[in-house]
């Protein structure tokens, strides 16, 4: 990619970020959004930012005429070609998409699709530290349900400990449950 400005008998490399497809032509023209042209001389095309990649300065795929393009750094994720800080409650490493955000242990995703955490009620019913949403957010903690609030079948929550402990004893056995029950009726 050479130019060769109007009143010249001259051609001139583009520029870096700029490029033209054939010899001649007035001017160079900006590589386009999501695209650069690296080279220090004589650009014919633009290349096409990787997936996942942006512009360092502006935090865009790429802005016309760029030169570079660079990735989501640690504490960012991307979403729509932007990076945003890490929310409260992630974790978010380099090249972190919305989907690939880390629940942080003690906080609950719903969805995979979002970008809120919210604080569980009993930090140790939130064991997950991976890309988990919903009850897996629980990891195994024996908690369940929205925000890990709800213990599952033969646990209960223990106020001292602020965790789901293994119920005790005998009451979990079920004909001493129907034992029970028949001595209330009688």
């Amino acid at each position: 990619g050479k130019s060769s400005p109007s009143s010249s008998h001259i051609c001139i490399s583009c520029d870096p970020g700029k490029f033209t497809s054939s010899s001649g032509e007035e001017e160079c023209d900006e590589c386009s959004s999501g695209t650069y042209a690296n080279k220090l001389l004589a650009a014919t095309s633009c290349t096409k930012c990787s997936v996942g990649m942006y512009l360092d300065t502006t935090g865009y795929t790429s802005r016309g005429g760029e030169t570079s393009c660079s990735h989501c750094e640690q504490d960012y994720y991307r979403e729509d070609d932007i990076c945003y800080p890490c929310p409260e409650g992630a974790s978010c490493d380099a090249f972190t998409t919305t989907q690939s955000i880390d629940v942080q242990k003690g906080y609950y995703r719903f969805t995979p699709n979002s970008t809120n955490f919210y604080e569980c009620r009993y930090e140790s019913a939130c064991t997950a530290t991976s890309n988990e949403t919903g009850d897996s957010t629980c990891g195994d903690s024996n908690g369940k349900g929205p925000l890990c609030a709800y213990c599952s079948e033969g646990f209960y929550m223990d106020v001292s400990t602020r965790a789901c402990s293994k119920c005790s004893g005998d009451w979990n056995d079920p004909s001493i449950q129907l034992l029970l029950v028949g001595m209330m009726i009688i």
